[in-house]
């Protein structure tokens, strides 16, 4: 069994089932998403090169670029496709907390945007918008930040992922996974990009009898 939201759910009679049993069932649950953190964080103040990442109750807002909102799984077997459309743009979820000016003696830093999207190549072979890309955009002067290929960031740390090693370019977002990108900001533009890749927690179930019966 999988969590799986907002997926359509497909079922197919050459999809292999559970079989009626008497026996015990163990079950491992996985996120059948991929999570997209980000975490932006800009010079201090005192700093020419200081951008204002937070004016009031007004918050930076990061938006996704040019990626399928839409996929189907096979219960079967767990695999993912995409489907439907390119979204051209949405919001990432902003973070409850406001700028941490304490935790980091050389930046301020936000607190986490998140968005959970289908598992997807950051690549396409064919179409108008081939990258997967955000935009970001502060809250003084509508100044705009834009990573049109987010498959160029390469990871900078892996903690436990086998499907992405550090220091190779992060090119698919994969079920299961974590994926942090830190965007350091200035008047100039992205100084620095960093980004993380972990597996989420798995969560197993034991000593679970199901008796099927005709």
């Amino acid at each position: 069994r999988s969590t799986l939201f907002p997926y359509t759910t497909l079922f197919r009679s050459r999809d292999p089932a559970i079989g009626a049993t008497n026996s015990t069932i163990n079950l491992t649950e996985l996120h059948m998403m991929s999570n997209i953190n980000v975490v932006l964080r800009t010079t201090k103040s005192t700093s020419p090169d200081h951008v204002e990442l937070e004016v009031g109750s007004n918050q930076c807002e990061v938006s996704l670029t040019y990626f399928y909102a839409n996929g189907q799984v096979k219960m079967g077997n767990g695999l993912v496709s995409t489907s439907g459309d390119l979204e051209s743009s949405k919001a990432f979820t902003k973070p409850y907390t406001g700028i941490d000016v304490t935790s980091d003696t050389k930046y301020n830093t936000t607190g986490i945007f998140t968005f959970a999207v289908v598992p997807q190549a950051l690549v396409r072979e064919t179409g108008p918008n081939l990258y997967v890309g955000i935009t970001i955009k502060t809250p003084d002067n509508n100044q705009y930040y834009v990573v049109e290929k987010l498959s160029e960031i390469v990871a900078s740390k892996n903690d436990g992922s086998q499907n992405q090693t550090a220091s190779e370019k992060i090119a698919f977002w994969y079920p299961n996974h974590n994926y942090t990108y830190t965007f350091t900001l200035t008047k100039t533009g992205i100084k620095n990009v960093t980004c993380t890749v972990e597996d989420w927690v798995k969560v197993t179930a034991n000593n679970q009898d199901i008796t099927l019966e005709d």
